[in-house]
């Protein structure tokens, strides 16, 4: 969940605030919107709820359940976010184990909405051989995920 504090008197909300709101709550975990909206014609007083929705970079879409407080703005997405910078690491690990070789994997340094069949490309190096991953899977709480590497 995230929130933003607003002043008791400077809290005369509309579409266009609640909108950047979610926005700056996203690009703060790395995520950049292409599109979001909220109706225009909700009610943005203390104590309603908004639902709006908004994509991703690469198209994954998600709602957001918007509670406005007397003094904040609550938000949370439908989705998870997945940050793709940290999966370098650990792919770098996991794949290095199994070929038994110096493996380096740098992957975007952005994040994404969770989708059900994520497709992402890292680049490798594999003994100093480039090489690119393909993480078929997005991976799940405990960071494992189905890859190929070519």
């Amino acid at each position: 969940m995230c929130a933003l504090g607003f002043s008791a008197s400077s809290l005369a909300l509309d579409a266009g605030k609640v909108q950047a709101v979610i926005r700056d709550g996203l690009e703060a975990k790395r995520l950049t919107l292409k599109s979001i909206s909220c109706p225009m014609d909700a009610d943005y007083e203390a104590g309603n709820t908004v639902i709006c929705s908004g994509s991703d970079d690469e198209e994954n879409l998600s709602e957001f359940t918007v509670k406005i407080g007397l003094k904040k703005v609550d938000w949370t997405s439908q989705k998870d976010i997945v940050d793709l910078k940290p999966l370098g690491p650990i792919l770098s690990k996991k794949i290095g184990a199994k070929l038994h070789k110096a493996v380096v994997v740098t992957c975007e340094d952005k994040a994404v909405f969770r989708k059900e069949h994520c497709e992402v490309t890292c680049d490798a190096t594999v003994d100093g051989e480039e090489r690119l991953v393909l993480v078929t899977s997005c991976p799940d709480k405990n960071g494992d995920m189905k890859y190929k590497i070519d």
